[in-house]
Parts: structure tokens; sequence; C-alpha cells
């Protein structure tokens, strides 16, 4: 057995270590191996940041097995593509691929039904696979080039508390709103035009920013009135005033619950400082 497994595991794999052949990546060869190890016993599959792979680590695959792997986390490399046999890990629960040069995702959708993070940000990922993730807790999408969410995807998606999706090309996140237990969702600096008109019934919703979205005029008339716990609103840069805000049913009570999370009392206009605010700006 010791044979076969040094035959057909470890020695395809320092084969693999062997064929890169920048002498950063050679120096970095130990503490990959350090890693494999680690993951073998712990199911932490960490890929040390760096190295320029440009494939989803084999061992993951390989060495520990779907059955072993918990935690996957290869940020901060040159991962393309993520294969369709990462569903095989119906253990994992979180996978974190930020900050790579993803441009594929598998083909056949992810469905991993264990899996609660997913970090895809700093990317260049133009559209997403469908997502079958009943357990996601938290899904980040920060900084890529998407222009649209697989809007069938969310409804799946029961116990998402964090969406987030700043710095992309989208439109349109009224699929989001389907998410009843969501907590925080963030889209700012994209082109969405207006915030739907559904989001005023995420009773659970609490920090909503979207900044940066230039087209957007008015909230909906109902957020303040059924977002009982909604104590941010960052509307920076985009069309909505002070003013505006006022207008609709129910700001004094998110006024009071936003000056406590603050911590102090804003006078007047003066509601909006620092990142700490509404995010209106003064006008």
């Amino acid at each position: 057995m010791e044979a076969w497994w040094t035959a057909n595991v470890v020695q395809p794999f320092e084969q693999l270590l062997d064929s890169y052949q920048t002498s950063s990546n050679r120096q970095s060869a130990d503490a990959v191996k350090k890693r494999v190890k680690l993951a073998q016993t712990t199911g932490l599959c960490n890929l040390e940041r760096g190295l320029n792979w440009s494939q989803f680590p084999p061992f993951i695959f390989d060495v520990v097995g779907a059955n072993k792997c918990k935690v996957i986390d290869v940020s901060d490399n040159q991962i393309e593509e993520i294969p369709d046999k990462v569903n095989l890990l119906q253990k994992c629960t979180k996978v974190i691929v930020a900050n790579n040069v993803l441009v594929r995702l598998p083909k056949t959708g992810l469905h991993m039904k264990n899996l609660k993070v997913l970090n895809l940000s700093r990317n260049r990922l133009k559209k997403l696979c469908a997502l079958d993730l009943p357990n996601l807790v938290e899904l980040i999408l920060d900084n890529n080039e998407l222009t649209e969410l697989p809007e069938s995807s969310f409804g799946s998606m029961k116990k998402l508390e964090i969406f987030s999706c700043s710095e992309n090309r989208i439109r349109d996140v009224t699929c989001v709103s389907v998410c009843a237990s969501l907590t925080d969702a963030k889209c700012e600096r994209n082109l969405i035009e207006k915030i739907p008109d559904e989001f005023a019934f995420l009773k659970k919703l609490r920090r909503l920013r979207m900044s940066g979205n230039a087209h957007i005029r008015t909230v909906p008339s109902d957020v303040f009135k059924h977002c009982e716990e909604l104590e941010e609103l960052s509307l920076k840069d985009t069309k909505v005033t002070v003013e505006d805000l006022r207008e609709v049913e129910g700001f004094e009570a998110y006024e009071l619950r936003r000056q406590k999370k603050v911590g102090k009392k804003i006078d007047g206009n003066v509601m909006l400082l620092n990142g700490m605010d509404d995010g209106l700006g003064r006008r």
C-alpha cells in the first residue's frame, strides 16, 4: 500500500511542483508540501499566496479527497478555472478563490450542499454559473466583470445573510430579494438603475449599500416601514437626497436606529459623515 501511495500520489505531486520553473515557486515547494500534510490531517486546504498557480490544486482531490476537504482557500494566485469535480467535495463548507484570474466556473454549476461561504472576488468573471447552494450564508462577488446575476439560483439560497457584488456592471439585483434571511447587501458602484421595490420585504435587512449607482433616483416607498431592522442605508453618488428620504414613511424610526448605531447625533442636514452615515453627501 505504501509503495502504491508513493508511486501514484506522492511522486506525481512532487513532479507537479518541480514543473514550476520560477525561483520563487521552487522556494515555496516545501511550504506547499507542509500545507498538503496539514490538509490531509485537518481538511483545511490552503494554498500559499503568490505561487502563481494557474490551475486548481490537484492535491485537493488526489491527496485530501472528497471525504476530508472542509475548507479551500487558494487566494492570490493565477487560477483561471474552477473544475467541475469541485462538486465532489460535498463536505466542504468554505471556498475562497479571491484575487485570481478566474474566467470560468463549473459548466454544470456549483452544487455543494454544505457550502456556507463562497468568495470569488477580484477575478475576471463575466458570468456566473448556476448556484445550487442551499446552506450558503455568505456570497462575495466584488470586483469582477459581471453584468447580471443568475436569477433562478437565489431562490435556493434560503440561508443567505451576506451578499456583496460591488465593482461590477450589474443593472438589476431584484433576484436577491427572495433571500429572506439577508442582513447585509452591498451592491456599490454598479450600473443599478433602481433599488427594487421587493427589497422592502427583506425584514432582516440591517445594511444596504448602494453608493456609486448614479442612476438611482428613489428608494422603495415601504423600505423603512417594513425593514424594521435597517440601520444603515448608503446612497452616496446617487440622485437620492436627504429631503427625498425624509418624505418616506418610517424614516424617523430608521433615523433613530441609525443614530444609535453611530453613537452620536448628527445635526440637521449634515447627516452624512465619512462613511458612518447614509452616504448621501451634502446637497
